[in-house]
């Protein structure tokens, strides 16, 4: 028995720290109305961490939730990641606002945890209103402020392009804090929309960092660069750390010590979207001939000059407008069948022509037998009248000469060699895949016409 007492009193000194020094939760506030404010707070004691997981559980999705945090970013799943390594004491961490805008009362609970077991809490909110909101379409953005360094010149909403510099190679993260009003948010390289301020990792020298400002309904109203550099920078340079172009390549990959280079886009560029980083990021840079680019080439000038005006560098890009291989290959097809149908046409304008000849052969040849009927029949007439005995003789020569042929007969003649001329186009016609059907009969048709107003000329 008496070892048991000392056993129990050994693990009682074991467990003490384990349980008076771990990290708690804390969840604080009450409801307004039809509005709830509750604040979390985090006291790390002798269990520190550099980060933490914060998570909201909620019951009532009737309500609007929303999670805030200075010391992360948190989503719209009420789920933080926070950065506490800053955190020595008992502190406020984060901030939930839970809103009723329904025509009935509602109960939720909220239960806060995540790494870090929390608590639960419920409570009800009275009704709110039922009248829709107008979101804002536009808001202000007042200040943009980094956690470690400071802008190159003073802030202003109407500037869009900054350069931060004054971070330790030793620091290899920062976080930016907008100041905007009427419930704005914004993104880092085009991340998650938030209203927190947002941690962005950082490599060695220079930072390209895209901070673009939304309003309350989802309007993008401001793009801000930043130039963000981490640790010594060169001043009193005249050459660019880097240089590059949307859609487009540069010949030779760019160099800080070559100047000369070239690149090739297509006809529809008219602007090259050029992105730079000067390794003095107070140095002044001036791009020259980049507008309204014209076909062939295009001389585009980078002139760098240092701060204090002695070093200067001139980069050249030759730029050739041109077209590109898929545009020449589809001038390419376009070209040819522009030949076929071309080669095409000049043989239905031969066979065209041919019929038409034969039409008026035809017609000559049909003019000539007429003329030899005529002058048989005038014969006969005048042996009529010498030899009545050898009239019925006669007629019954002419009307047995093969050479002597009715009008009848001589025009379905014409019909039917016209006829066979035009099924012999036709089926060229087919064999070459010429032009649509109809237009080639709409012409033979126009020659059929013409042929039968000579017939009809004629006297028979």
């Amino acid at each position: 028995m008496k070892n048991f007492k000392y056993l129990l009193v050994g693990m009682g000194i074991l467990l003490f720290p384990t349980v008076t020094n771990a990290a708690t939760l804390t969840f604080e506030g009450n409801p307004n109305n039809n509005t709830a404010e509750y604040i979390i707070k985090y006291n790390p004691e002798s269990d520190t961490k550099d980060s933490i997981k914060l998570k909201v559980d909620k019951t009532n999705d009737d309500l609007t939730y929303e999670l805030k945090s200075d010391y992360g970013t948190c989503d719209k799943n009420l789920e933080c990641t926070l950065i506490t390594t800053t955190i020595t004491s008992e502190t406020t961490i984060a901030t939930l606002t839970v809103k009723n805008s329904t025509a009935d009362s509602k109960e939720t609970t909220i239960t806060i945890g995540g790494d870090i077991p929390g608590a639960t809490k419920t409570f009800t909110l009275k009704a709110g209103t039922t009248k829709p909101v107008e979101l804002k379409s536009t808001t202000t953005v007042s200040n943009i402020a980094f956690s470690v360094g400071s802008l190159d010149k003073t802030f202003s909403s109407d500037i869009l392009d900054y350069t931060v510099t004054g971070i330790k190679d030793t620091i290899n993260s920062v976080t930016v804090t907008p100041t905007c009003t009427d419930n704005c948010s914004w993104s880092l390289n085009d991340q998650e929309k938030s209203q927190n301020s947002i941690r962005v990792p950082l490599e060695t020298g220079a930072n390209q960092v895209q901070l673009k400002i939304y309003a309350e309904n989802g309007t993008l109203v401001k793009t801000y660069n930043l130039n963000v550099y981490r640790g010594e920078i060169t001043t009193s340079s005249a050459y660019l750390e880097s240089l590059k172009i949307k859609d487009a390549i540069l010949s030779p990959n760019f160099d800080s010590m070559v100047n000369d280079y070239t690149a090739t886009v297509g006809m529809d560029i008219n602007k090259l979207d050029i992105s730079y980083v000067p390794e003095d990021p107070t140095a002044n840079v001036e791009i020259k001939g980049n507008e309204n680019l014209k076909e062939g080439e295009n001389t585009i000038t980078i002139t760098v000059t240092s701060s204090d005006g002695e070093n200067k560098q001139v980069y050249t890009i030759i730029v050739t407008k041109e077209e590109l291989e898929e545009e020449k290959e589809e001038d390419k097809k376009l070209e040819t069948s522009k030949v076929t149908k071309k080669k095409n046409n000049t043989w239905l304008i031969i066979l065209l022509s041919i019929l038409g000849l034969g039409i008026i052969i035809t017609a000559f040849i049909l003019i000539f037998k007429k003329k030899k009927n005529k002058d048989k029949k005038n014969k006969k007439d005048n042996n009529d009248k010498n030899n009545n005995n050898n009239q019925n003789k006669e007629e019954e020569n002419i009307e047995t000469d093969p050479n002597i042929l009715n009008n009848d007969t001589l025009e379905n003649d014409i019909i039917k060699e016209n006829t066979d001329t035009l099924n012999i186009l036709e089926e060229t016609r087919r064999q070459m895949k010429e032009e649509p059907k109809q237009d080639i009969d709409d012409a033979l048709d126009d020659l059929m016409k013409t042929k039968k107003l000579e017939l009809g000329d004629l006297d028979f």
